[in-house]
């Protein structure tokens, strides 16, 4: 089906076929926002169906707002709130490539507190790329939460950092930052993050 549309766009007129495009980027960040708050929620189930149906678009998507600088802003977005399906998914090694190229452009930071957000993504997606990529995403991601005085994103690039220590073979170091991180994590929202 995707071909088959793929090969109908061709038959629109630059501008025409630029705005379905768009459409369709547009339409399926709000699918994925809309169901963001839900996947670590009790009716979790619904959402994650709906989302792995719709995997192909949304990763077509995705590709769209990472190719045009102008619309990094929605690659950003579309990071923020595929963390929890791409963690649960397994989907980690994928996301990471498709979002690193949106994250590290300079339109990136017009919006910091959406660079941090979707930078704490990238960070937990390097788990499974090389532990080098994750610290170095963590502290950009400490560098941004410390710039905006924000303690909850502070916190949880904290405890990203402490992980890459931890699992870089500094345990001791890892866990006493994670125990801080911890205690102060007490005190947020599940949804604070």
């Amino acid at each position: 089906i995707r071909q088959f549309a793929t090969e109908r766009l061709i038959e629109y007129d630059e501008h025409e076929a630029a705005t379905i495009v768009a459409r369709h980027c547009e339409y399926f960040l709000t699918v994925a926002e809309a169901a963001a708050p839900h996947l670590h929620a009790p009716d979790a189930g619904g959402w994650f169906e709906r989302l792995d149906k719709d995997q192909s678009n949304v990763r077509r998507a995705i590709e769209h707002a990472v190719d045009e600088p102008e619309k990094t802003g929605l690659a950003l977005r579309f990071a923020v709130a595929l963390r929890y399906y791409w963690f649960t998914r397994s989907r980690r090694f994928e996301a990471f490539w498709l979002i690193i190229p949106a994250i590290e452009r300079p339109e990136a930071r017009r919006e910091p507190e959406l660079l941090v957000r979707a930078t704490l993504t990238a960070a937990g997606c390097a788990s499974v790329v090389d532990l080098q990529t994750m610290q170095r995403l963590s502290d950009q991601a400490i560098q941004l939460a410390r710039q905006l005085d924000d303690e909850v994103l502070l916190t949880w690039s904290e405890m990203l950092l402490a992980t890459t220590w931890w699992f870089g073979g500094e345990r001791e170091r890892g866990d006493s930052m994670l125990q801080d991180c911890l205690e102060r994590a007490r005190r947020f929202d599940d949804d604070d993050l």
